[in-house]
């Protein structure tokens, strides 16, 4: 074998035997100006921003054996980052630009997801990380198992929810509907409540906002406190019930009763303010209650 023939197979064997690199995209096509963006990345992160541009554009890391699939058919734009072997293995990171009136959704196994400057709704739902929407999407579904999520912007309808991670809402109004198992849950709102849901399993819930004149909310733990801060002109028609806790309010006069019985340590609290209307119920396994005046 000659030398040159030696040297070029040698060659060839270092690059068969050398891992695969990870490759760098950057396509764009033309998108409808609202419509639906699906995008699916197994692991790594997908970043989310919404523009002027009729068009979607990708930008980002494939990783090891993965490939972009993109493809546009109507008012439908579909990218999915598409792995050979093992998908939870390989870890892509990738920056979608969306025309910001888009319907969006977007899913994970284990990728951080973050949207940002969308004005149409937004679903997101990963297991393994953490999920983050912010700007003014008037509808959001965000879920994260092992990841906190954080909502953040003027949305009128919030639905989220967290497996071991934190939860927080910032901003919106309406509609809200959060839960978490295993995480503290925070509502600041930035207008006035219609209808309010808040569950945790193991975390304390933190809600401060407004109520409107008809608005409903509940709010249950198993194990954590719950703090409530309304306004001082709230006008409200409260029941709050624990099992085993204090109850602390700021709001006037209010009716203590002792469902248990003398020796339980159960209490119950009912009462209004502002002369009633909205509806505001508490309620706690384990764990205290605070009304505050703001």
């Amino acid at each position: 074998m000659s030398r040159a023939i030696t040297v070029a197979v040698l060659a060839l064997s270092v690059a068969a035997a050398r891992p695969a690199r990870a490759d760098q995209v950057d396509v764009r096509k033309p998108a409808a100006s609202d419509g639906l963006v699906e995008i699916e990345n197994p692991a790594g992160s997908v970043r989310v921003i919404g523009w002027s541009n009729a068009e979607v554009a990708v930008s980002g890391t494939l990783g090891r054996r993965a490939n972009l699939g993109f493809r546009v058919v109507g008012t439908r734009t579909h990218v999915e980052v598409e792995v050979e072997g093992n998908p939870h293995a390989t870890r892509s990171d990738i920056e979608v630009h969306v025309p910001a009136a888009s319907r969006v959704s977007v899913e994970s196994f284990a990728s951080s997801i973050t949207v940002t400057d969308v004005t149409g709704p937004v679903t997101a739902e990963t297991v393994n990380g953490a999920v983050s929407v912010s700007g003014s999407v008037k509808e959001v579904s965000a879920e994260s198992v092992n990841g906190a999520v954080d909502v953040s912007g003027a949305s009128t309808r919030v639905h989220a929810g967290t497996v071991n991670g934190a939860l927080t809402v910032k901003g919106a109004r309406g509609e809200v509907e959060a839960n978490t198992v295993n995480g503290e849950l925070r509502v600041v709102g930035g207008g006035a409540f219609t209808r309010a849901r808040l569950e945790t399993v193991s975390g304390s819930i933190r809600f401060e906002g407004e109520l409107g004149p008809h608005a409903d909310l509940q709010a249950q733990t198993v194990s954590g406190a719950v703090e409530l801060t309304l306004p001082a002109s709230t006008a409200a028609d409260f029941t709050v019930n624990t099992f085993s806790g204090d109850i602390n309010t700021d709001f006037g006069v209010a009716l203590y009763r002792n469902p248990g019985g003398r020796h339980s340590p159960q209490k119950e609290l009912t009462f209004s303010i502002g002369g009633g209307g909205a509806k505001v119920a508490i309620e706690t396994l384990s764990g205290s209650i605070s009304l505050r005046k703001r």
